[in-house]
């Protein structure tokens, strides 16, 4: 059998193993082996989209994670679409009707306006905040609402913590916001439960002291709001001197953390600012676990302190897990590969020393 019959019996063999058109050899005029990134072995070579309920989106387009876009839907009239969730228009005349989107992620049939908070406030101010909650489901529902520990003394609801909403009922809640003393940036939940679930509103109060010196801000690119586990990213920092504008050193204090109030990462660095200063800091994010989390910042200075954040997603990559079957799949990929690499290399020294004995 020729040296051309046996190359291409293996390649059918290959191709048997792993499926059509997984590899090809000598697909341009060489002897190297090319994967083809058009097919893939389920749950291992492949990626595995992200869907708008995972993502917490019920509006607008969004990537899907693999080169496709999702269509998460449109808001219904009263609403605008901000960040992929519905809110309420300003003056847009209250809650939608019929099966529009609505806000936040569904939780056994309410939905919550809106459905995450990052406010600033200065030490020991107080702020009356307003949310409201939809019963979008087809029976009465018995609410209860409560905080994780570390929004406890700092939210305290005026119309109690329990009501009863009927079907398509809305209920605005009023609650007091204080901030602590202390400056810095206070994470948590207000949680919403019923017979029929849960809903968790993530809520982030970013404290500044009275002297304000500086103005800060944070903000993630779009691209990186998401990111996949082990990936880095980048937040853009924007500083700006409120008070007396001369050359001043001061320290950026960096933190990772989730809505537990559980900190991840801490940095300090010592920057020098004068008039405005705009720079993009890394976030060491590579072994954070798939959940929701905020990067903030903290610009310290003599008497006072500013501070900003912005909410970001942890998800799993495409390879969530690899079976068994899988597993042998790739060891036999692998040993036919180099099997058929080593019978190439034999033929090809046999064709050099059938050449030279001519």
């Amino acid at each position: 059998m020729g040296e051309k019959n046996i190359i291409f019996l293996l390649v059918i063999l290959v191709c048997m193993t792993v499926g059509a058109d997984v590899i090809s050899v000598n697909s341009g005029g060489s002897m190297s082996i090319v994967i083809n990134s058009d097919t893939y072995v389920e749950g291992f070579f492949g990626c595995v989209p992200t869907t708008c309920a995972k993502l917490g989106y019920d509006c607008d387009s969004w990537s899907d994670g693999c080169g496709k876009t999702l269509n998460c839907g449109s808001c219904a009239s009263g609403y605008t679409c901000s960040s992929g969730v519905c809110t309420i228009t300003p003056g847009g005349g209250g809650a939608p009707s019929g099966g529009g989107g609505a806000s936040a992620k569904p939780a056994f049939n309410i939905r919550v306006i809106p459905d995450s908070f990052n406010l600033a406030l200065s030490a020991n101010q107080t702020s009356s905040v307003k949310l409201d909650v939809l019963n979008t489901g087809g029976s009465n529902l018995d609410i209860s609402v409560s905080l994780t520990d570390s929004l406890s003394d700092i939210i305290k609801f005026s119309d109690g913590t329990s009501f009863t909403l009927s079907t398509g009922g809305l209920k605005t809640l009023t609650f007091q916001v204080t901030a602590p003393a202390s400056a810095g940036i206070y994470t948590g939940k207000i949680i919403f439960t019923s017979d029929g679930g849960r809903l968790e509103v993530p809520f982030v109060l970013n404290v500044r002291s009275g002297i304000n010196l500086f103005d800060i801000s944070l903000d993630i690119p779009e691209d990186q709001r998401i990111i996949n586990v082990g990936d880095k990213l980048t937040g853009q920092i924007n500083l700006l001197q409120a008070g007396v504008q001369e050359p001043m050193d001061v320290s950026l204090h960096y933190i990772v953390k989730n809505f537990e109030d559980k900190i991840y990462l801490e940095e300090t660095e010592t920057i020098m600012v004068h008039k405005q200063k705009n720079y993009e800091h890394e976030f060491d994010t590579q072994n954070l676990p798939a959940g929701d989390y905020i990067i903030g910042a903290e610009v310290i200075y003599g008497g006072g302190v500013a501070t900003a954040s912005y909410p970001f997603k942890v998800v799993e990559k495409g390879v969530a897990g690899i079976s068994f079957i899988y597993i042998v799949l790739i060891i036999v990929l692998i040993l036919t590969i180099v099997s058929l690499l080593l019978i190439i290399k034999y033929y090809k020294q046999q064709k050099r020393k059938y050449k030279r004995g001519r």
